[in-house]
């Protein structure tokens, strides 16, 4: 009787452990992950954006498709004074405060140097059906907006440039395994794995059971690593990161592309001193207004919006000279 009274206790003792170390964890980061992630995020009206506050840019709406017939929201953007395009940008947004309608300043910069733009909101985001998915939704998003301009002749006959801003500069990265027709990407303010974000913005214990969730949720597609790309790519990389990013610091990405590529003359590395994540290249007064502010606490209807629409003009002018030498120059 002893035996067996000993045995059942075992066997509860281990049970407890298991739920302790395993299934609690795992539910508690799957409720984490939909908290940040698994809900609709429209951008707030006091930063929208309307086209007609850029004088000169216009846009045509296309219909792409996601995963499960998702429609996204997705423009072609070009500027009415420009001669012939020197190129296709895609850009890819990052997460939280919206969509692409946060980044109309930087795709009215680009139209304005020659280029079309296409931009898109990620699934839940904005003008797109569904719900946000995390990093790996908007890789799949981005893909198949990739794989729609492939497909569309008035778009493919341009080269095809990227540029992405924390989620967005995960996605881009991560695309580069799986789309060799881009020619250059500009990395802003980046991580280097879909996990980053939990990693390092203070729920680290629970990263290893997020992640699982994704795999199951994702497939292998939540395994690619920033650095996966740029290993599967011979496009020229401009990496920029600011000194003060608590965001995405440095460890999550910089110093992992950095030790490996600094020498290389594909990579362009951009240090930029005194700014954070969402400043690093947006204006002195932008950034002194973010030291007054917490715009992940504080709603967003508060926010002045005319602080983050003027862009740093010598940060503008380097990528636009980036994506310019993509064109022009020799491969290394």
């Amino acid at each position: 009787m002893k035996t067996k009274s000993i045995r059942k206790r075992l066997i509860i003792i281990f049970v407890v452990i298991i739920l302790l170390f395993t299934v609690i964890p795992f539910i508690l980061g799957v409720v984490i992950y939909n908290a940040n992630f698994g809900r609709r995020i429209e951008t707030a009206g006091a930063l929208r954006y309307d086209i007609s506050e850029f004088p000169g840019l216009e846009r045509e709406q296309i219909d792409i498709s996601s995963d499960n017939d998702v429609k996204l929201g997705a423009w072609i953007y070009s500027d009415n004074t420009s001669d012939k395009p020197k190129a296709l940008i895609v850009t890819l947004h990052g997460m939280g405060i919206g969509g692409h309608n946060t980044e109309m300043n930087v795709i009215d910069h680009f139209a304005k140097n020659g280029y079309i733009v296409l931009a898109f909101d990620a699934s839940g985001t904005d003008e797109s059906e569904g719900k946000a998915g995390g990093f790996p939704q908007e890789f799949s998003d981005a893909h198949h907006v990739l794989e729609y301009v492939r497909n569309t002749p008035e778009l493919s006959e341009y080269p095809l440039l990227l540029w992405g801003r924390s989620m967005g500069a995960y996605s881009g990265s991560a695309l580069l395994k799986l789309h060799p027709e881009v020619k250059g990407f500009i990395s802003v303010s980046g991580f280097n794995n879909v996990t980053d974000p939990l990693r390092y913005n203070g729920v680290p214990f629970f990263v290893p059971y997020v992640h699982l969730y994704e795999r199951l949720k994702w497939g292998s597609n939540a395994d690619i690593t920033a650095m996966d790309g740029f290993a599967a790519s011979d496009a020229r990389i401009m990496i920029i990161q600011g000194s003060d990013d608590t965001m995405a610091p440095p460890e999550a990405g910089w110093d992992i592309y950095y030790e490996k590529y600094a020498d290389d003359q594909r990579f362009e590395f951009v240090w930029v001193e005194g700014k954070g994540h969402m400043d690093v290249y947006g204006t002195d007064e932008l950034t002194e207004y973010l030291r007054t502010v917490n715009i992940n606490t504080v709603d967003q209807n508060t926010l002045d919006k005319s602080k983050f629409k003027e862009l740093d003009p010598d940060m503008m002018k380097r990528m636009t000279t980036f994506f310019d030498n993509c064109l022009y120059a020799n491969n290394p």
